[in-house]
C-alpha cells in the first residue's frame, strides 16, 4: 500500500515536473518569437530611417513611387546650403544643412517642428530610431538628440570633422569620422565601445552579417567584426572613399578610378568590375538583380562642377551594362530606387527620375542650384536638399497615361 502510494506521489511530482519544464519551454520559446517579432518591428521602422535607406546601404526604398510627378508639396528654407540626405520617420523628416541646425519638419505641412544647433555644418544624413536621432557635424562630434524635444542627450567629440552617416545596430551607433577611424558607441551613453582605425579617411559604413563594411581613400574595402571592432579582411581596389552597397552576400563599391567593384562579402575576393566612363563613382544602389550607378567626371576642391555624367544599370551576376542614360551635366549624387524608379540629383540643378528597367526619362524637377545629397522616398513623396537651402517634399501620382510633368510646369 505504501508502495503504491510512494509511486502515486512520484507520478504526481513527474507530472508537475513535466509541466513545469513545458511551461519553461514555452515561455521561452515565446520569449524568442516575441524578440524575432521586436526585430522584424525594427528592421521595418528603420527602413526609411537612415541614409540610403537601410544598414545595408542599398539605396532602396520598399514604398510607393513618383511615376509621375505632381508638384511640390512643400519646401523648407534653411540658412544654408543642404547636402544633407533626409530620413523619414512617422511623419517626421530630418535633415541638416550648412547652417549648422538640424532640422525636424512635419512631413505633411513642412512646418518647423523643432532644431538643433550643432557648432558647425551638418553634412552627415541622420539616422533615427524610436526616440533619438544621431548625426555628425562639422564640429568633430557625433550627437544623440531627443527625437521629441530636440534636446541634446549626449555628444561625442572625435579629432576631425564628421561628414558621414551613421548606423545603429540594436544598441549600438557605428559610423566614421574623418580621423580614420570607424566607432562603435553605446547608443544610450554615447560611451565608446571601441574603434577601428584605418590607414587613409574612409566612408560611411555599410552593415550587414554581424561585418561593418567601408571604403578608404586609399583604395580598398575594409570589412570589420561589428562585435570586437577586430579586421576580417581588406580588399585593395582602385581609389575609395565611397560607402558600400551589400546586397546578397556581396559588396558593390565605386571608385574614382571609373570602376564598379563586385567584392565577396564573406571572403573578400573580387568577383568582377565594371569600368564607367567617368572617374567619379559614388555609392550606388542596388535592386533585385541590377546595381544603379552615376558616373562623372571630376571635382574641383570638393565641389561639383558641370561635367559630363551617366547613370549605369549593370547586371549584379555578369557585371555587364544593361542600359546607359543620356548624358548629364555632373551627378555627384548617390542614386535611390523605389517601385521601379530610379532617382538622384544633378549639378544642373534638376532632380531626375528613370525608368528602372529602360534608364527612359519619367519626369524632373528644377530646384534652385546643384543637388549632390540622395532623395529619399515614402508613401509617393520624394525628399531632397538642394543647395539653394531648401529641404523639398515632392508629391506625385499613380498615373501612367498622362505624359509626365517636370518641375518646370510646375512654376
Amino acid at each position: 500500500m505504501k508502495t503504491r502510494a510512494g509511486m502515486i506521489v512520484l507520478l504526481i511530482i513527474a507530472i508537475h515536473m513535466c509541466c513545469s519544464a513545458k511551461n519553461i519551454w514555452d515561455e521561452s520559446v515565446n520569449e524568442q518569437l516575441r524578440e524575432a517579432r521586436r526585430w522584424r518591428m525594427r528592421i521595418r521602422f528603420h527602413s526609411n530611417a537612415m541614409f540610403l535607406a537601410n544598414p545595408r546601404r542599398t539605396g532602396e526604398y520598399s514604398t510607393r513611387a513618383l511615376h509621375r510627378l505632381a508638384g511640390v508639396k512643400w519646401k523648407f528654407e534653411t540658412g544654408g546650403f543642404v547636402r544633407s540626405s533626409p530620413a523619414i520617420v512617422r511623419g517626421v523628416v530630418y535633415c541638416g544643412s550648412h547652417d549648422g541646425n538640424l532640422y525636424a519638419l512635419d512631413a505633411e505641412t513642412g512646418r518647423l517642428k523643432w532644431k538643433f544647433k550643432t557648432g558647425k555644418a551638418v553634412y552627415s544624413s541622420p539616422a533615427v530610431t524610436a526616440d533619438t536621432v544621431y548625426v555628425g557635424s562639422y564640429d568633430c562630434s557625433m550627437y544623440a538628440v531627443d527625437i521629441a524635444t530636440g534636446m541634446q542627450k549626449w555628444r561625442f567629440s572625435t579629432e576631425s570633422a564628421i561628414v558621414t552617416s551613421p548606423v545603429i545596430i540594436g544598441s549600438v551607433v557605428y559610423f566614421t569620422g574623418g580621423d580614420k577611424n570607424l566607432y562603435a558607441l553605446d547608443s544610450r551613453t554615447g560611451k565608446e565601445l571601441w574603434k577601428y582605425s584605418a590607414e587613409s579617411k574612409v566612408s560611411s559604413p555599410a552593415i550587414d552579417q554581424g561585418l561593418a563594411y567601408f571604403s578608404s581613400s586609399e583604395g580598398a574595402l575594409y570589412a570589420v567584426d561589428i562585435s570586437t571592432g577586430k579586421l576580417e579582411w581588406k580588399c585593395e581596389m582602385g581609389q575609395g572613399g565611397h560607402p558600400p552597397a551589400i546586397y546578397r552576400g556581396v559588396a558593390y563599391v565605386g571608385s574614382t578610378d571609373g570602376n564598379l567593384y563586385a567584392i565577396d562579402a564573406r571572403s573578400g575576393k573580387k568577383k568582377w568590375k565594371f569600368k564607367s566612363k567617368g572617374r567619379f563613382i559614388v555609392s550606388p544602389a542596388v535592386s533585385r538583380d541590377t546595381v544603379f550607378l552615376t558616373s562623372s567626371e571630376q571635382m574641383l576642391f570638393g565641389q561639383p562642377m558641370q561635367d559630363e555624367g551617366f547613370v549605369y544599370a549593370v547586371d549584379i551576376r555578369t557585371g555587364r551594362e544593361k542600359w546607359r542614360s543620356r548624358q548629364f551635366d555632373g551627378i555627384f549624387s548617390a542614386p535611390t530606387v523605389a517601385d521601379g524608379i530610379v532617382y538622384f540629383g544633378c549639378n544642373d540643378g534638376h532632380i531626375y527620375a528613370l525608368d528602372a528597367n529602360t534608364g527612359k526619362e519619367l519626369w524632373k524637377f528644377q530646384s534652385g542650384r546643384y543637388v549632390t545629397g540622395s532623395v529619399a522616398v515614402d508613401d509617393g513623396v520624394a525628399y531632397f536638399g538642394s543647395y539653394d537651402k531648401h529641404i523639398y517634399a515632392l508629391t506625385g501620382e499613380l498615373n501612367y497615361e498622362d505624359p509626365p510633368l517636370t518641375g518646370e510646369d510646375n512654376k
